[in-house]
């Protein structure tokens, strides 16, 4: 019953084959190996070899049997043995498609031995005279593929009888039957050309049309020789421009748009041959750019088949018109209209291009704006090939960095990287551009390129930077741009030989730039050495670092466990550089640095600015005060010298709560508010080490009066959270008090690691979360967001970003974009507090809802 079922499918009663014919498809489609498929064949061939062979077999049934040698053969098996019987179906097939299947099976199987192909000129023959239309068609169709050379003499007459044939499809084929005999014998063009001429005036539009593709053929090498039909065809060109034609020739808006076409292409094949006349051809091509240009769909390739003439002409008129066809293209937001752009672009002669088309950056903006279409980037790149100069590849150097740092797929990148590395260097001399640029695309490749590709690079660089002369230009924007290689972080993926030659330069030609020192470059090539356990890595560093400990005189903490380890190392050299190194270190002339191996600034003074809307009374009388405690610092450390009258001289609004818990609660609330900056812990002595006090800074008490600030801070904190306006109020004031201005000032200086913000992440208690329409594109990595919220960046994962608050508190930011510019964020504080005065200051500062 199931196959029952299939047989009686609606997709095999459709088809109309037999069912021996669906069981061995079937038997191929679910073959599960090569040889299960060539078993299968191998025996229905076999069986098809003997049911053919029967004297009795009727038309149907060897119809079947061609489809299933029609399909052994397109699955490349050998099926010579039905040559025969296609042909003796061509002969003696009972109905048109019997005869049709015949023709079709012949001309794929005489494709191979055509010597039997003399069979077929006497059926081709008395088809082409037969009464019906449908006969000749079938072998007209069966000339255009047969390629039989007794055709030419004994088949052209009969051919051309068909072209005054009644119905118009006759016709049509008639023509196209004459342009495969062309193609094969082209001296037979003086015998036909004479009835291709007299086709360009049939009654019938379509006729007409199916002649304009065989004349298009001809003329493309012999326009010359034709310049008498050039009249006949601005006719038929008017005639389609003035809608003279029924409306069944209009396509999607546009009156027969593929017969434009191929005028249009007759027309540039008279005009690279200078027939004609220049101010007749201009002048028709850029009407029917002007009906073009305001159509679309089919029109888009009537526009890039205007644009193919006239891309030689040097009037301005249509050069100016044409350009702004072409720019809205590679404006357009849909990727294929920009690739249109692009080949209209390319089809003009670069004589006559803008010059915006000639700087690159139009090109470059369709390559980054389509970066995942390899179709878009490598049709740019071909563009930028052709117009690669030294001006054009620094314009769009940007552009093609920003490229390359997308998630764009890799093979996509390793092409843009590999063509503009090739470009600088055939196109641009050696120069402090040239090696900055070199090393900032092979940072932004990542890992992407071929390792010896990179390798090369480096040793290009090298050999650039070594042999410097004065002034030194090209040796500091080396050591600049390589000391901008080893300042990431050393999980940023990068190819190694590029990290190896940044630390090999700057160890040896540190002083050449002055925009860091030794001890800024020891730190972090300290930090890539102990992150990578890779063996050439650590010996070129710990010898660069021997070659900074020499001109600075000083070492960094962290380098010591670093040499212990390396010093056990079954490597003779790397255990060498250590005991040098352990031996600088035990050397009094050599000093130990102050600054830590990951140096974060000490905790920032945040100034308290007086309120300006603050009630008459002022809470900031008091110039004692105003001097002692003029930062958040001194308020953390002097809240707990508080007398406990202060609590009491503040009138509370409801209900004045025991003296102690008044105590208690003070200092936890004030710690909560304004200590932004949280303690160590026992069990997490490494969380936040930037955020820890300065070690030399003194807790003293100090008398506070009870009209002071702190105590005005005092009452607000210990008000009643019942009264929910004025708390809010209470809370509005503590909030404008700060200075953020001075802040964004110190942003920057409270950096933290990875791994000091993954502990902080899992000790805070607190978290929020916001979705928000910022716009934000994957160009700006982030960059303008962190500048937006004052975030400082620990490290950029993908498409997620962690961050810390760039103002010295102790929030914690994670950053996920999401699709359609949605942005993500949760923030975590230690404190609800915390978490709210930073949520607040990002709504409100920023405006972002």
């Amino acid at each position: 019953m199931p196959r029952l079922h299939a047989f009686l499918g609606s997709e095999f009663i459709a088809s109309g084959a037999s069912t021996e014919f669906g069981g061995f498809i079937r038997k191929i489609t679910e073959s599960k190996s090569k040889a299960e498929e060539h078993s299968h064949v191998q025996h229905e061939l076999k069986l098809l070899a003997a049911k053919m062979s029967h004297p009795d077999v009727s038309s149907a049934k060897m119809k079947d049997y061609l489809i299933c040698l029609v399909h052994c053969a397109m699955l490349g098996y050998s099926v010579e043995f039905g040559v025969i019987y296609a042909i003796m179906t061509t002969q003696s097939g009972e109905t048109l498609g019997q005869r049709r299947t015949g023709y079709l099976a012949c001309a794929l199987f005489l494709e191979h031995d055509p010597s039997l192909g003399i069979m077929l000129i006497n059926t081709l023959q008395r088809d082409l005279k037969s009464q019906q239309y449908l006969d000749r068609c079938a072998a007209l169709n069966a000339i255009g593929y047969l390629q039989l050379p007794e055709m030419e003499d004994n088949l052209l007459q009969a051919t051309v009888a068909c072209l005054a044939y009644p119905k118009q499809i006759v016709r049509k084929k008639a023509l196209l039957a004459l342009l495969c005999f062309y193609q094969r014998s082209p001296q037979l063009l003086s015998q036909i050309d004479g009835y291709l001429k007299e086709a360009l005036e049939d009654k019938d539009p379509s006729v007409v049309f199916a002649a304009l593709s065989v004349w298009k053929v001809i003329l493309k090498n012999r326009a010359s020789e034709y310049t008498d039909v050039l009249p006949t065809f601005y006719r038929i060109f008017r005639q389609i421009l003035e809608n003279r034609l029924h409306r069944s020739f209009i396509y999607h808006g546009v009156l027969a748009p593929w017969a434009q076409i191929h005028l249009l292409d007759i027309i540039q094949s008279y005009y690279k041959a200078n027939a004609g006349s220049i101010e007749e051809i201009n002048a028709i091509v850029m009407n029917c750019l002007s009906n073009a240009e305001r159509r679309v769909d089919a029109a888009y390739a009537i526009i890039l088949s205007c644009t193919r003439v006239l891309g030689t002409t040097e009037r301005n008129n249509e050069i100016q018109q044409l350009s702004r066809v072409i720019d809205r293209f590679l404006e357009a937001g849909n990727h294929n209209m920009k690739y249109l752009g692009l080949l209209c672009l390319e089809a003009l002669d670069k004589s006559v291009w803008t010059q915006e088309w000639l700087n690159g950056g139009v090109v470059a903006n369709n390559l980054l704006v389509g970066v995942e279409d390899d179709t878009l980037v490598f049709k740019s790149l071909d563009i930028l090939n052709a117009i690669a100069n030294q001006d054009s590849l620094q314009r769009i150097q940007n552009k093609i960095k920003n490229a390359l740092e997308t998630q764009a797929p890799k093979h996509i990148r390793e092409r843009i990287a590999y063509w503009y590395l090739d470009a600088i260097y055939l196109h641009c001399e050696v120069s402090p551009w040239y090696i900055s640029t070199k090393i900032d695309i092979l940072a932004a490749t990542q890992t992407d390129l071929d390792t010896a590709v990179v390798e090369s690079h480096c040793k290009a660089i090298k050999k650039a930077m070594e042999t410097d002369t004065e002034p030194f230009s090209i040796l500091e924007h080396g050591v600049h741009s390589l000391f901008g290689i080893i300042k990431r972080s050393p999980s940023t993926p990068l190819a190694l030989c590029l990290v190896q030659l940044a630390c090999e330069m700057i160890g040896e030609y540190a002083y050449a730039d002055h925009s860091f020192n030794d001890i800024t470059a020891m730190k972090h090539m300290q930090k890539w050495i102990g992150f990578i356990k890779d063996d050439v890595l650590q010996i070129i560093g710990l010898q660069a670092i021997k070659q900074c400990i020499k001109r600075s005189k000083t070492w960094l903490p962290g380098l010591e466990s670093i040499l212990n380890e390396c010093r056990v190392s079954p490597i003779l050299e790397k255990q060498e550089l250590a005991l040098d190194l352990l031996g600088f270190i035990e050397d009094d002339t050599f000093k130990r640095s102050v600054e830590e191996v990951y140096p974060t600034s000490s905790q920032p003074t945040i100034k308290i600015s007086a309120n300006p809307n603050r009630p008459s009374l002022s809470r900031f009388e008091d110039p004692e005060i105003r001097g002692t405690a003029s930062n958040l610092t001194d308020i953390k450390y002097q809240q707990s010298a508080l007398p406990q009258k202060t609590a009491q001289a503040v009138k509370p609004r409801k209900q004045v709560q025991p003296q102690a818990q008044l105590k208690s609660q003070s200092a936890k609330g004030f710690e909560s508010s304004f200590d932004r900056i949280p303690k160590r812990d026992k069990t997490h002595s490494s969380t936040l080490s930037s955020f820890v006090p300065a070690a030399g800074y003194q807790q003293f008490p100090l008398q506070i009066k009870e009209n002071s600030m702190i105590a005005s801070l005092l009452a607000l904190e210990l008000a009643d959270d019942d009264d929910t306006d004025a708390n809010e109020e209470e809370e509005k004031d503590r909030y404008d008090d700060y200075n953020y201005e001075e802040e964004k000032e110190t942003k920057g200086k409270n950096s933290i690691s990875t791994e000091e913000f993954g502990a902080a992440w899992v000790e805070y208690e607190f978290e929020e979360k916001r979705d928000i329409d910022c716009g934000l594109s994957k160009e700006g990595q982030f960059e303008g967001l962190c500048e937006e919220l004052d975030l400082e960046k620990v490290e950029l994962i993908g498409n997620e970003l962690i961050a810390s608050d760039g103002l010295g508190g102790p929030v914690l930011v994670h950053v996920a974009m999401e699709p359609k510019g949605i942005v993500q964020i949760t923030a975590r504080a230690p404190s609800a507090l915390d978490l709210s005065l930073f949520m607040r200051r990002y709504i409100g500062q920023n405006s972002i809802t």
